[in-house]
């Protein structure tokens, strides 16, 4: 994949270069050779050359530049595939979290299977429907009955294209809160190892396979498990025999067991041949700089007097063209760092589950740095090895947890593609001797794209809080660890803070995306109708291209901003969150009613939320995650949609902790090139305390009245939280059939028994 970076930016170099002079370079030429034939410029066209050399001159560039923008299409097709694979299980998950099992299924190929735990496999789409419609309770939907929860959050995903394109994988994690009111509540958690198939050009689920860790009853955690005995299939697995046995037989949690992994570690796996693509890119600019300059000067340049003007003219469309290729190039790449730096903590995340310290350490490059809470910093390899050490031994030991999610990433890749920094959450799941702990922090991280293989430099956990299990980040904060005396860090912590209920927030490492952003360039590539019709093709293809690579960045920056949000959310950041929001844009959360405009945002957030920032709020968490995100961009590129789950972790120390869910369906505006929040909708599924949970506890939906200030208008529709059931309105058709999501079942979230209202 790296490789393929670098012949595209090779590639694209030699069609800038060949352009004017005339003079052919081969697709494998160096960035070298690149370079030196732009010198050849000024050398060059100072030379008269006859109109038939110039025209088989252009035929031969316009050749090489066809060749060049299909290969920059067949890497945006990739980014393509790989977004389409994430929809697809995000996708799946909102359907199941509402029971809209037929949804669900209709995401599988016809020949698919489905396998969960040691139940055994099943075959077909008929057949996948039944087992999840079972195993979420047996009610036929779509929907849920009073009182259910069924939240299956799909998060930190690891994709991989198959090089045909037609076969992808992918692992997941799955975070899940299920129960049912007044009556039981109970974590799970567990990963997905999936396969997928491209059949006609829509991704479809081929294989699922889950391997659930735990399901854990709320009172008493995960560390409170008992170790299975004998067969544990699930009652869904008993009450539905499988069509054939299982592929994996395993214990869960509290026994250890890794789920085998698709892919190789993103370090030692990759390939040595690959070389950086930043140096690639600096010959592409220079070349493009020169070719410029060379284009100014009269007639000894590409544009000069010599040659007929319809000639001279289809010359400069080539060179224009060409060089909106090399932007291209440029973009894919930094684009394709992205995916790769993301694909890179995500493998990071899995490894320390696990106690896989060699894998871990193996994602660092030579000299990185390793800071965990007031630990202290490790510096190289061989010492951060020994610091992941302390979290237990190789392989984690019988009964111990050590889940740290990679979650909510904000990647910033430099120009250069040779360095980037990113931003990521963590919700920590603890467990040893028999004792749990709640955790939750922000890594602020540094990357460095060592000869084409991205790899950690930095590693920074700010720890935000570590509690028991059974008390929760109220009452029962835990004090972060100082330096340990077996292992001695090689210098002090970088920044002194304290966790919960000390309030800290770390530095922020991007800029705010509105106001901090700068616009994309845009450049109108239709040229005169009187073009040859060959290059009018061309012209036609780079202008496809040029949206497509503008398509994929609109998706990217979306992300950007809706994470953003969260992690002002989470430090009351209400200036920055206001400026996320377009001149008429509005903002409804819960059944406050709606406020327009930014102005009317931030008075909403200071005067309903409290004062800006958290030097005034000891013991007090906001933490606002946003994971899960299904982006649409409209066709014209000027709107956008997305659906987003928010898990919230809220209250005071010392006071009483809340747990939160919601889910938000958002309207994003482009504003002279910059995404912004034209409408931010938010529902909430559930707010319990964290005594009891949500299987004792639920706060009713916000009232427009409850607190000030009052909103410029109602709330655009009036619904019950937990324990009653409510379905915000999905934007997006499902994404194999095309089909908009149903109506609930007008027994869902009634006490109506659901089976009444089963098709016949």
């Amino acid at each position: 994949m790296r490789a393929r970076s670098v012949r595209v930016a090779t590639t694209i170099a030699a069609i800038v270069v060949s352009v004017t002079t005339g003079v052919a370079i081969s697709t494998a030429a160096s960035a070298a050779a690149a370079d030196e034939a732009a010198n050849a410029v000024t050398r060059t066209a100072a030379s008269p050359r006859a109109d038939a050399a110039q025209r088989l001159a252009v035929r031969r560039n316009v050749a090489q530049l066809r060749a060049g923008i299909t290969t920059l299409a067949a890497e945006a097709t990739r980014l393509d595939d790989v977004n389409a694979v994430k929809k697809l299980q995000r996708a799946y998950g909102y359907y199941i979290d509402k029971g809209f099992w037929g949804e669900a299924a209709a995401l599988f190929a016809d020949d698919a299977t489905f396998e969960s735990g040691v139940d055994g496999v099943y075959a077909g789409r008929a057949r996948i429907r039944a087992r999840l419609m079972l195993a979420g309770g047996g009610n036929p939907g779509p929907g849920l009955p009073y009182g259910q929860i069924y939240h299956r959050m799909q998060l930190q995903p690891l994709i991989d294209i198959a090089p045909d394109g037609r076969t992808a994988w992918g692992r997941w994690r799955e975070i899940a809160l299920l129960g049912h009111f007044h009556h039981d509540a109970e974590w799970g958690g567990g990963v997905y190892e999936n396969e997928y198939v491209k059949q006609d050009g829509v991704w479809k689920i081929l294989k699922l396979h889950y391997y659930p860790n735990f399901v854990a009853p709320y009172d008493t955690g995960w560390a409170k498990l008992a170790p299975v005995e004998g067969d544990w299939k699930s009652a869904a697995g008993r009450a539905l025999p499988a069509d054939r046995p299982p592929t994996a037989r395993y214990q869960p949690f509290p026994a250890a067991f890794t789920p085998p992994f698709h892919y190789r570690n993103p370090v030692t796996g990759a390939s040595r041949a690959d070389r950086a693509y930043s140096r690639e890119a600096a010959a592409l600019e220079a070349a493009a700089r020169r070719l410029g300059s060379a284009g100014s000067a009269g007639s000894a340049g590409p544009a000069g007097a010599s040659g007929r003007p319809e000639v001279r003219e289809a010359q400069k469309e080539v060179q224009a063209l060409a060089q909106l290729a090399a932007r291209a190039a440029r973009d894919l790449a930094l684009l394709e760092s992205q995916r790769q730096i993301e694909n890179l903590q995500a493998a990071y995340g899995y490894y320390i589950d696990k106690g896989l310290w060699n894998e871990a350490d193996a994602l660092f490059s030579r000299n990185a740095t390793y800071e965990y809470g007031q630990q202290g910093v490790y510096v190289g390899r061989a010492h951060i090895r020994k610091a992941l050490g302390l979290m237990g031994p190789s392989g984690l030991e019988s009964g111990q947890l050590n889940d740290y999610p990679m979650l909510q990433p904000i990647v910033e890749v430099a120009p250069d593609n040779r360095t980037a920094r990113a931003r990521w959450r963590s919700d920590v799941m603890l467990a040893k001797d028999g004792k749990g702990e709640w955790g939750e922090g922000e890594y602020d991280n540094e990357y460095v794209n060592d000869h084409g293989v991205w790899k950690i430099a930095k590693l920074h956990f700010y720890v935000t809080f570590f509690a028991r299990y059974d008390e929760g980040w109220g009452p029962g904060d835990i004090p972060l660890q100082g330096p340990s005396a077996a292992v001695p860090p090689d210098r002090p912590p970088t920044e002194v803070y304290r966790s919960l209920p000390g309030v800290y927030t770390p530095p922020y490492p991007y800029p705010n995306p509105v106001t901090g952003a700068v616009p994309s360039i845009e450049q109108d590539v239709h040229g005169p109708s009187s073009l040859p019709a060959s290059l009018l093709e061309v012209e036609a293809s780079a202008d496809r291209l040029a949206h497509r690579v503008e398509s994929l960045r609109d998706h990217a920056q979306i992300d950007r901003v809706q994470r953003a949000y969260g992690y002002y959310v989470d430090k009351a950041q209400w200036p920055q969150i206001a400026a996320l929001f377009a001149p008429g844009g509005t903002y409804e959360i819960g059944g406050r009613g709606i406020f327009i405009g930014p102005k009317r945002v931030l008075e909403y957030l200071v005067t309903g939320l409290g004062p800006i920032g958290m030097s005034t709020r000891e013991g007090e968490i906001l933490n606002h995650q946003q994971f899960q995100g299904i982006v649409d961009v409209a066709p014209d590129g000027k709107t956008a949609k997305g659906r987003w789950t928010a898990f919230i972790m809220g209250g005071t120390a010392k006071g009483s902790g809340i747990w939160g869910d919601a889910l938000y369906e958002n309207t994003y505006v482009k504003d002279h090139g910059v995404w912004k929040f034209a409408h931010v909708r938010a529902a909430f599924n559930m707010y319990a305390p964290y005594k009891g949970g949500w299987r004792d506890g639920a706060v009713p939906n916000t009232r427009p009245d409850s607190f000030a200030p009052p909103p410029d208008l109602p709330p655009s529709h009036v619904y019950l939280t937990y324990p009653s059931f409510y379905v915000l309105p999905f934007h997006y058709v499902n994404p194999v059939t095309g089909e908009p999501a149903p109506p609930p079942n007008p027994a869902a979230g009634g006490v109506a028994p659901m089976q009444l209202y089963a098709p016949r």
